[in-house]
């Protein structure tokens, strides 16, 4: 806030000496505020077609190197700047021509400008892009464009969806990573107020594979989609008999299946999975037991091997159930890297995916600028 005359008071004086009293600096703040408003009140009455409140008053007056004004939406801020503009050049503390005024966006830099066209057009208004454009194209004697992305958000996107592609050649465990187990925040029963209310979300999120099919639990999804990408052919829909039909033992059913390699994959703790462990306490434990070793008879008797995946659920929410996936099908000869990614996420239903990813970076880079 000014010190200069005619307002100097003790608070100038100690500064002066090198010592500050920061109570005696408040009130000479709130002196010269108030001196300044009863003096210009019949100019703050007149500037602008609608009155200023108090805070719009007291905020122009202030002569701060920064001040910050925090309000809601629609409450004045783009008048408050207009009153600071016709107050300052009033008092004789700028020209218009001195005076540079930003704005967000195109639309709001218009409006400013419209309504200083009257009394002060010499105030140069600009978003931060047309300034920083300007800059360089000073610096650059004119010679500078634009690229179409700038302005086209469709352009931008696309060119980051061919950017993925091309790093889906490159480095595509990255990729591979972000679409199968990164693309969308988790959401975990725990984080809803009520029963209802997750399976409302999970009815409007179900978990979708990146070949298309719905998998049983968000765990199963990213096991499938790992290994889609990977190359590695797999069946959800499997079914394996264990006696013959007219006994009327139902067939065991691993939740997937990898028919060349011979091998099933069951998950336990995951929603929608195939229960929460694999002890032998806690109720329907000896179902469980039972369960086990039908799946056990019935693969021996069509020669697969079985992965079993326990505490999937808190392994994917840890980011660990690539890792344990890859560990566990290396064991029985299988490799998860990916290949062939650009082949597989052109795919229709990979390809949703990817055009989002794409339209989220595209956002991030729009905001980062």
């Amino acid at each position: 806030m000014s010190l200069a005359a005619p307002y100097p008071d003790r608070w100038v004086a100690r500064s002066a000496a090198g010592a500050l009293d920061e109570a005696a600096r408040r009130a000479h703040n709130a002196a010269f505020e108030h001196k300044e408003l009863a003096r210009h009140g019949g100019f703050f009455e007149t500037l602008l077609p609608q009155p200023l409140n108090h805070e719009q008053r007291a905020a122009i007056v202030v002569d701060e190197d920064a001040t910050l004004v925090v309000a809601a939406a629609g409450s004045g801020k783009t008048t408050l700047l207009l009153g600071k503009i016709g107050y300052l050049v009033m008092r004789g503390l700028a020209r218009p021509r001195e005076i540079a005024l930003l704005a967000f966006n195109n639309s709001v830099r218009a409006e400013i400008r419209e309504r200083l066209a009257a009394s002060h057009p010499g105030v140069a208004v600009h978003t931060f892009h047309s300034l920083g454009l300007e800059i360089v194209r000073a610096a650059a004697d004119g010679a500078c464009r634009l690229s179409d992305m700038a302005t086209d958000n469709e352009r931008l996107r696309a060119f980051v969806a061919d950017a993925l592609l091309a790093i889906a050649e490159r480095e595509p465990g990255a990729l591979a990573d972000w679409l199968t187990a990164q693309f969308r925040p988790l959401r975990d029963r725990s984080d809803f107020a009520s029963e209802r209310e997750y399976k409302a979300w999970a009815r409007r999120n179900p978990p979708v594979t990146l070949l298309g099919p719905r998998a049983a639990s968000e765990p199963l999804r990213e096991v499938a989609d790992r290994l889609a990408l990977a190359g590695i052919r797999y069946r959800l829909d499997a079914a394996l008999p264990i006696l013959p039909a007219w006994t009327g033992v139902p067939p065991y059913r691993p939740q997937l299946s990898l028919p060349d390699a011979r091998v099933v994959v069951d998950l336990a703790g995951a929603d929608g999975g195939a229960g929460r462990g694999r002890g032998t306490s806690g109720p329907g434990w000896a179902a469980r037991l039972l369960q086990e070793g039908l799946a056990g008879l019935a693969c021996l008797r069509h020669g697969y091997r079985r992965v079993w995946l326990s505490k999937a659920g808190a392994l994917q929410r840890e980011d660990r159930l690539g890792a344990v996936l890859a560990d566990r099908l290396a064991s029985h000869g299988l490799d998860l890297a990916p290949r062939a990614l650009r082949m597989q996420i052109v795919q229709p239903s990979a390809k949703v995916r990817l055009d989002d990813t794409a339209a989220l970076l595209a956002t991030c880079i729009t905001l980062h600028k």
